[in-house]
């Protein structure tokens, strides 16, 4: 929470919750009961339709190293933090926000290297071939390139791009995905099918298990081309 606070200006309008997500096949999401539980404290959580939760300051909880309790079997969820900027077009989020809910993330755990926290944020990296094989055609010549497509499409689907591009952060949507889409002005990018579906989660400490693949994602959030303002949008496999 004091992080969201600190970086608002990544999502100015944004709102803090946290969302659970299903760790086991066949959970239930529609009858979960959550409380706030410690030494000092009983309190319930009030649990949305859509499954997102808010947790009060209470210097009672902090005190007494209260927890988060589910009426769910032990193992069976798991909770991240959403910042989420009202009035947005549906099936599209924020690219700032998702920073911020990266930075908070990462915050939550001080065993994390704190480095971390540069890849949320931002920086001025350029993107490698392996993350945007577009990138290294941009001022190829003509003559030059479908040989250069040729050999940097078969790279981006065989080698991982933590190898060359170092940590990204793994991202879980609300429903399973068909292909994610950065754009901002007249500028877009569909992701590669590397960055979905958990394909670099070998590397990655941010590893959920097998059965939330389909809902898997990874941003560039470091590459400063694309601001806070970007939209990021989803095609669904449902609605496909």
């Amino acid at each position: 929470m004091n992080t969201f606070t600190e970086n608002h200006e990544l999502s100015p309008q944004g709102v803090l919750r946290f969302r659970l997500h299903a760790r086991q096949p066949n959970i239930a999401m529609a009858d979960i009961a959550l409380s706030l539980t410690g030494n000092a404290t009983q309190a319930p959580l009030r649990v949305a339709p859509d499954q997102t939760f808010s947790i009060p300051r209470e210097h009672a909880a902090l005190e007494g190293e209260a927890t988060v309790v589910s009426n769910k079997p032990a193992g069976s969820l798991t909770w991240r933090p959403e910042v989420r900027t009202p009035g947005l077009p549906r099936g599209s989020r924020r690219l700032g926000d998702l920073r911020l809910e990266c930075l908070v993330d990462i915050d939550s755990d001080p065993s994390r290297p704190s480095e971390l926290r540069q890849v949320c944020s931002g920086s001025a990296a350029e993107a490698t071939c392996l993350e945007e094989p577009g990138q290294c055609l941009a001022h190829a010549p003509a003559a030059l390139g479908g040989f250069l497509l040729s050999s940097v499409v078969p790279l981006n689907e065989v080698k991982t791009a933590y190898e060359h591009g170092g940590f990204r952060y793994l991202f879980i949507a609300d429903r399973p995905i068909f292909s994610v889409t950065l754009r901002h002005g007249g500028k877009q990018l569909v992701l590669p099918t590397i960055w979905l579906y958990g394909g670099l989660a070998m590397h990655n400490p941010f590893h959920d298990p097998p059965y939330l693949k389909d809902r898997l994602y990874e941003l560039p959030l470091e590459r400063s081309k694309w601001p806070d303002d970007t939209l990021v949008t989803f095609e669904y496999m449902d609605d496909a």
